[in-house]
C-alpha cells in the first residue's frame, strides 16, 4: 500500500489511521480468537503502516499521523469490551511513543479519542450492548446521550474537523497529543 501511494503520488505528507472493530463479551467468555482479531485491526494494523510510511516521512523530513483511539481506550474502559479498550489504549501508547520518536523528522504523531459516535460499528454492537442493560437499542442511545455534558452525540464530521486540524500546518507544534472530541466526557 505504502509502496502503491508513493508511486502514485511521490510522497507520503499525512497518515490517518482510522482502523477499528469491536466484538463483545466479558472477560470470562473472550475467545482468545476475537482477542487477537480485535489486536490485529485496531492496533497492528497502525503499527504497520507507521512502520513502512515513516521512511518516507523521515526521508522527506515532515509528515502528519493521526491516530483514532477512542475515549474507551484513552480514559475511561469500556464494559463487556475489554479486547476493545485494550488495543485503543494500545494507541495511545502507540502514539506518544512514536510522536517522540519521529520528532526529530519534523514528524508529528497525534491520536484522536472519539466518544460515542453513532457509526456503522455502533450500530453492529448496540444491540449486545442493549440486552446487557436490559434496554432497547434506542435507549441505549438516549442513555449515553444523556451522560455527554454537550447533550449530544459526536459525529463523524465533528471527529473530521479535528483530523483536519491536526493533518493542517495550524498543527505544526503540536505532536504526542491525545485529543479527547467527547462532548466534555
Amino acid at each position: 500500500m505504502v509502496e502503491e501511494v508513493v508511486e502514485t503520488f511521490g510522497c507520503i505528507d499525512i497518515v490517518v489511521n482510522n482502523a477499528g472493530i469491536n466484538i463483545s463479551h466479558t472477560l470470562q467468555e473472550f475467545p482468545v480468537d476475537d482477542w487477537d482479531r480485535i489486536l490485529e485491526v485496531n492496533l497492528k494494523s497502525m503499527f504497520l503502516v507507521c512502520k513502512y510510511a515513516a521512511p518516507i516521512m523521515i526521508g522527506a523530513e515532515q509528515g502528519k499521523i493521526i491516530n483514532m483511539s477512542s475515549k474507551s481506550g484513552g480514559r475511561d474502559g469500556s464494559v463487556n469490551a475489554v479486547g476493545y479498550a485494550s488495543s485503543k489504549a494500545g494507541v495511545v501508547g502507540l502514539t506518544k511513543s512514536l510522536a517522540l520518536e519521529l520528532a526529530p523528522h519534523n514528524i508529528n504523531v497525534n491520536a484522536v479519542c472519539p466518544g460515542f459516535v453513532y457509526t456503522p460499528m455502533w450500530e453492529k454492537t448496540a444491540p449486545q450492548y442493549a440486552a446487557k442493560h436490559g434496554l432497547s437499542v434506542e435507549e441505549l442511545k438516549t442513555y449515553y446521550t444523556s451522560k455527554i455534558p454537550l447533550g449530544r452525540p459526536q459525529t463523524e464530521e465533528s471527529i473530521a474537523r479535528v483530523v483536519a486540524f491536526l493533518a493542517s500546518e495550524d498543527a505544526t507544534d503540536i505532536t504526542g497529543e491525545i485529543l479527547f472530541v467527547t462532548g466534555g466526557q
